[in-house]
Parts: C-alpha cells; structure tokens; sequence
C-alpha cells in the first residue's frame, strides 16, 4: 500500500471515528431527552452525521439515516463471533467473500442468542458443517480509527470440535470459495481483523487451551 493510501486510510478511520463518536451521543441523547429543542437537536445531529457517512460510503443517505434513527438506547460496541474451524489434518477453514477478501464463518450475535449458539448458525449457514463448540479462542476488538468501514465492534473467536478432513462444505450466497489453510502466508487478501487470531488459533488448538464457556 502506497503512503498516499495510508494517510487516506487514516484520515478516512479518524473521520468514521469521530461520526461514530457524534452518533452516539446523538442516539443516547434521543432516548434520555425530554425537552423538544433537545430532541431537535439530537435530530439534527443525527440528520447530519447520516449525510456526512453518506460522503464517505456507497450507501444513500436516506437508508443510514432510517437505520441511524431506528436505533436508541444506551449505544455500544456490536458483538461479533468468528468460528475457527480445523479439520484432523490441522487445517482451518477460510471463505472467500464476494468482495475478494478471505475470513472464517462469523456473523453478529442474535438478540437472545448464545456465542456458541452464533457459531454454530453461522457456521451451518455459511458452510453446511454442522460443529461443536468447545470453548474461546481469543477476544478482539475493532474500531473505526484503526479499521476504515468498520462499526466499533467486539469480535470473539470460537474454537469447536475438530471435523473430518473429507467434510462436504456447502457455500451459502455470501461466499464464492473455500480453502484450508495450515499458515497464514497461505492467504493474501485477509479480511480486516482476521490475521490476528490465528497464531492463537494453531496454539489453542494444539494445547487444547481453550476458554472455557459458561452456558446456563
């Protein structure tokens, strides 16, 4: 990557931050308020900060302002699982993603929703496997500072049951191949945030150490 595009990368990252910072203020203070020139200019903030994600996104102005308003309350991370899939040879799964990029099954959590029982869903809806969580591989997290395009977010990794070698994948619409992989060098176009995990991935695996999780 050029100079050039890393100073656009970064100065794109500061201003999502910043968006991201105004929104939720904007959010929280549309729940909390009762006065009506509060709530106007929790509005406006809103109305405003939905035009600027419109500047620097492909996405129309009228649908992030409909998502922006939609959405109350006290305004946090979101809360993603990625499932870490080795087969008996000691390969992970990766998919590839319309966009080029390769990441392992993930999605956001349910409301209501268990981050094994994430995993799994995720997992069966983007591969066909069918995998028993065993336990946390690691914990990360993303911002839009450090990660252009990005909402805040945490991001969980889970380990499962290792799966046959000859396990029949079944790609859903979202992805458009796979692979196994037993080194990182294997993947040149990682998803933003993915590399990170696996040095712990292979160790979590081989020692078996991973993080218990405590299901009601």
């Amino acid at each position: 990557m050029s100079t050039a595009q890393k100073q656009q990368d970064s100065h794109t990252g500061n201003i999502e931050s910043f968006l991201e910072s105004v929104r939720a203020i904007a959010q929280e203070g549309l729940t909390y308020a009762t006065g009506d020139y509060d709530i106007d200019r929790y509005k406006k903030l809103l109305e405003l900060t939905s035009k600027q994600y419109a500047n620097i996104t492909d996405e129309q102005q009228e649908e992030i302002k409909r998502r922006l308003f939609k959405e109350h309350g006290s305004i946090t991370p979101k809360v993603g699982v990625d499932a870490a899939i080795m087969n008996e040879d000691g390969a992970v799964l990766m998919l590839k993603r319309s966009d080029g990029a390769w990441q392992m099954p993930a999605g956001w959590v349910d409301v209501g929703e268990s981050l094994f029982g994430t995993a799994q869903r995720e997992t069966f809806e983007e591969t066909g496997l069918k995998i028993v969580p065993l336990g946390y591989v690691a914990v990360a997290h993303k911002t839009p500072d450090k990660y252009p395009g990005v909402a805040s977010q945490i991001n969980i990794c889970v380990g499962s049951q290792t799966v046959p070698s000859d396990s029949k994948i079944i790609l859903s619409h979202e992805h458009t191949d796979y692979k196994w992989i037993h080194d990182v060098e294997e993947i040149d176009n990682w998803h933003i945030g993915q590399k990170r995990f696996f040095p712990r991935i292979f160790e979590a695996y081989k020692d078996q150490s991973f993080i218990p999780g405590i299901q009601d």
